[in-house]
Order: structure tokens, then C-alpha cells, then sequence
């Protein structure tokens, strides 16, 4: 979910559950054969139990991949089976080599309880909004 990270809205790659669902309300096999076959030629498919991906986010990390000093950091997972994937994944702790440390549950950070904005941002936003009030 994208509340859980704070944003309005995420996109989140197709996978083989994705498929399924599409065959599940009535899409023909060729229609779902040709869509799978589309994302993976353009590598918008995920296998999520192909240890590669989980390389891929650890070695981004590991190459100095950082958050910005106005980026937010909280994690609010909407419950604790969440904290339970990240862990046995061995994600968790490159989350928090980032500063996304879990600050509790559901609806927290998502909706604004995530304490005031960097000064800088605020200002930036109060400079547009002059502009155009």
C-alpha cells in the first residue's frame, strides 16, 4: 500500500498474482499471455521470489544510495505481518541504513503525523502558492 510509505499514490509492477487476476475476471489466455509477455519484454513484470530483485535494492544501498535531508523517513507499515515480510526478506535493515525506521502502524505518517515540513520545502511551497493566489 502506498499510505504505508507516506504517498498519495504508488504504482507497483505487474506480477504473476497480477495475471491471475486477469484471467480470474474473464480475460481470454491469449490476452493475458500477450500482456505478460509485453511487461517482461519491458521489464515492467516482477518475479518477487527471484532472489535478483532483492540484490538489486540491497546493492543500491550498498553503492551510496541515499535519502535527502527533506525527505520524510518514517516507516508506518498498516500492520505488523508487513514488519514480518520485511524481516524474513532481509529488507528491513537496508530500510534502515536509509532512516525508514518503523514509527508505528496505520494510518500515521500518510496523513500528516509525521511532524512539521524542512523549512526550506515549506518556503518553496509558500513561494509557489503566492504565485499563483
Amino acid at each position: 500500500m502506498c499510505p504505508e510509505y507516506g504517498a498519495t499514490v504508488g504504482f507497483f509492477p505487474v506480477d504473476r498474482r497480477t495475471v491471475d487476476y486477469l484471467r480470474q475476471t474473464g480475460r481470454d489466455e491469449h490476452y493475458c499471455k500477450r500482456v505478460e509477455s509485453y511487461l517482461k519484454a519491458n521489464k515492467m513484470f516482477v518475479e518477487y521470489g527471484n532472489p535478483k530483485y532483492k540484490t538489486a535494492y540491497t546493492q543500491a544501498v550498498e553503492l551510496g544510495l541515499c535519502t535527502q535531508p527533506y525527505t520524510k523517513t518514517s516507516l508506518s507499515p498498516g500492520s505488523r505481518v508487513v514488519t514480518k515480510y520485511l524481516e524474513a526478506s532481509g529488507l528491513l535493515p537496508y530500510l534502515q541504513k536509509l532512516g525508514f525506521h518503523i514509527a508505528g502502524y496505520g494510518c500515521m505518517t500518510c496523513i500528516g503525523n509525521s511532524g512539521p515540513l524542512d523549512e526550506d520545502v515549506s518556503k518553496a511551497i509558500e513561494q509557489v502558492l503566492s504565485q499563483i493566489t
